[in-house]
């Protein structure tokens, strides 16, 4: 019969959506954290540390920064410049 709700069942929550035990509706119960974490679990942190490539680099450049070998990495010049004149050394050899 339309309109009938099961005992234990809130006004309004549709039948099947109230969690029996406790006639609350899942969707209303407030959030809970767990208290053992399973062995296999996969922590957020440690997913986003190992893929994050920004991330990945800022930590390369502390530890080469706590390694004291930034000297090694002064000169930044990036590699199409590189490659540039690379291809004018070999144009002059050519034509030379």
């Amino acid at each position: 019969m339309a309109g009938v709700v099961e005992a234990g069942t809130p006004v309004g929550v549709p039948q099947g959506l109230a969690d029996q035990d406790q006639g609350v509706p899942l969707e209303a119960q407030p959030p809970h954290l767990g208290r053992e974490v399973p062995a296999d679990a996969i922590r957020v942190a440690d997913v986003l540390r190992r893929e994050n490539v920004a991330l990945r680099c800022a930590q390369r450049a502390l530890d080469i920064v706590a390694a004291n070998r930034l000297d090694a990495y002064r000169d930044a010049t990036p590699i199409y410049v590189r490659l540039a004149e690379a291809e004018v050394k070999l144009q002059q050899k050519r034509n030379g």
